[in-house]
């Protein structure tokens, strides 16, 4: 096998099982060792900060109830759910005239558990409860019938990084094995085996494994590899691999491979980040507006409250000509909100 092309590793995805036909406990616990992959990483941060970026709009009617928490923190929990499927928050409710979550904690997945024709349940001292719904709030990529606890991105992409680290790994062997060169020492017949035996230590000391101890009349060819070959093997391996990966997490590659191209792939690969980044902000714009409605819920009362996402300058301007019609008819604003929602500097400010 002289190459490596999308056909073969096409053909190979489509023999493997599903990550959930052999994992089910251990299924979260496999899927967050994919995050020490440096490239998944990469892709993780990526999709992330295109969002994070972003301003977002709090629209406060009486009360700020989330004034204690950070709303930016929150988000980037909340994407944590694009990656593993769902993820769950626990309220931690406080009182000082009105019930408000004074923290928002994410859970970790792996106390959660998924029974057939049945609600969630969370695991609390080795048992499944019920979740209390005033105190726990979910948030899920893509939930339907089929994937009640949402789809997992890292589920999609488990085998692309299995393969990979595979393929590392037998890179590495061989590079260790025909890397380095082969060391050669010849020794006279009459040479005792203890000799042969001291000198096989010592020269393994040094140079590991690539060693052999011959008689001085013993011929012995030493024939190279095609190394080159070998390795453009290797590499395109990890490089189709990545590329999946990329895919998968991104919908695109260009983002963490930079390659030659024409400028319609670049615009092309930039629509389709574009298009991630709104479909990231419907899901945290749908959670906190969920959050704002449970809130509603437990106080009996509708806050006014509502969640944006400001995802193009339209939205910022409408924002902006909101708040300076507001200030003309005496609302006034802290220098704090000025700060926070257009980012000016404290000495920008009187």
């Amino acid at each position: 096998m002289k190459n490596i092309n999308n056909t073969y590793f096409d053909k190979i995805n489509n023999y493997i099982p599903n990550i959930n036909e052999f994992l089910t406990y251990d299924r979260i616990r496999e899927l967050r060792k994919l995050t020490q992959d440096p490239h998944i990483w990469s892709c993780i941060q990526s999709r992330k900060s295109g969002l994070l970026s972003l301003d977002y709009q709090l629209e406060i009617k009486d009360i700020n109830y989330l004034e204690n928490i950070d709303i930016h923190n929150l988000i980037s929990n909340i994407l944590e759910s694009v990656f593993y499927g769902f993820q769950a928050f626990e309220l931690i409710w406080d009182w000082k005239g009105y019930y408000y979550p004074k923290a928002i904690i994410p859970l970790p997945q792996e106390i959660f558990r998924k029974e057939s024709n049945k609600d969630l349940k969370i695991i609390i001292n080795g048992y499944p409860q019920e979740v209390d719904k005033d105190k726990i709030i979910l948030a899920i990529n893509e939930r339907s019938f089929i994937s009640p606890l949402g789809v997992s991105l890292l589920e999609k992409c488990y085998w692309s990084a299995k393969f990979k680290n595979t393929g590392m790994r037998y890179w590495i062997d061989y590079l260790e094995r025909f890397g380095m060169p082969m060391i050669i020492a010849k020794m006279n017949r009459m040479s005792s085996d203890g000799e042969m035996e001291k000198l096989m230590n010592e020269l393994h000391q040094m140079a590991g494994n690539n060693i052999l101890v011959t008689p001085k009349d013993f011929d012995i060819e030493y024939r190279e590899s095609q190394r080159q070959e070998a390795v453009e093997i290797f590499a395109t391996m990890v490089e189709l691999c990545n590329a999946e990966i990329s895919k998968t997490i991104l919908s695109q590659t260009l983002t963490t491979e930079i390659k030659n191209g024409s400028l319609a792939a670049a615009e092309t690969h930039l629509k389709v980040r574009k298009e991630v980044i709104e479909s990231d902000a419907r899901l945290v714009s749908y959670f906190m507006n969920d959050l704002i409605r449970l809130i509603n819920k437990v106080n009996k009362q509708d806050s006014g409250m509502r969640f944006q996402i400001m995802i193009n300058d339209e939205d910022k301007k409408e924002r902006l000509e909101r708040d300076i019609a507001l200030s003309k008819i005496g609302v006034k604003f802290s220098k704090q909100y000025w700060i926070k929602q257009y980012q000016y500097l404290e000495d920008d400010l009187e």
